[in-house]
């Protein structure tokens, strides 16, 4: 298969339903090139399923909350180039991965083919702030994406829409939401849960194993939030 061919395999309108429809299983073309370090080893994801409360890693800290994830429905939102995805996909889940960039779904697209975990996903658009994902129909929403919607409690409660009764999210954001806005995510949700504030100096990310740009415009001192937040059953 030539790369033209490719490219239009992978057109995303093939496997990315409208707002207006129900999500589908991806249908997408074997993918034969991609990034060696896409393949992903369970020495290396391991540590996202069997990360300790005391972890100071905060993507570790978001997998801790989530828990077992093992046959559950989990909304990916915010799925960006699929890495969380094919992670959450190799531990079991069935994965809704949603993003309101078509060029994202295709990263994620070529990752969970790379991985093997195709069939365990299913790829969303998204556009503003609806999740188009049915009411209650998920046991976990996974947001690891920033906040940047000037609506983010209309964000918020439609997470609560999606979950299933007694279904909780899980965030981690970077310096784009105050404690006043994590509270008020919290409650628009359903209950505030556990949480913890990791801060870190520009030095103590490659300790780590943290994959970062350090660009010059990056703060020497920087803070990620990570909590969870339940609907009520």
């Amino acid at each position: 298969m030539d790369n033209a061919a490719e490219a239009q395999d992978l057109e995303l309108d093939s496997f990315a339903p409208a707002l207006d429809q129900d999500t589908r299983p991806l249908q997408v073309a074997e993918i034969r090139t991609y990034p060696s370090n896409w393949i992903l080893s369970w020495s290396n994801v391991r540590r996202y399923q069997e990360a300790p409360d005391d972890t100071m890693v905060p993507l570790e800290f978001a997998f801790h909350l989530l828990g077992d994830v093992t046959a559950k429905t989990i909304v990916d939102l915010g799925c960006g180039d699929g890495l969380n995805t094919a992670i959450l996909a190799m531990f079991g889940a069935k994965v809704i991965a949603v993003d309101g960039s078509e060029n994202n779904l295709a990263l994620t697209a070529a990752r969970i083919q790379a991985n093997g975990v195709a069939g365990n996903v299913t790829l969303v658009r998204a556009d503003g702030v609806r999740i188009p994902v049915a009411d209650a129909s998920a046991d976990r929403v996974l947001c690891t994406t920033a906040f940047d919607q000037p609506d983010f409690l209309g964000v918020a409660r439609q997470i609560r829409r999606v979950l299933k009764p007694g279904g909780a999210a899980t965030f981690l954001q970077e310096r784009t939401v105050s404690r006043d806005q994590m509270e008020k995510i919290s409650r628009a949700v359903g209950s505030p849960g556990r949480r913890r504030e990791f801060t870190f100096v520009a030095r103590m990310l490659s300790r780590l194993g943290v994959q970062r740009n350090l660009n010059m415009w990056m703060p020497r001192r920087f803070t990620s939030f990570v909590w969870e937040a339940r609907k009520e059953a």
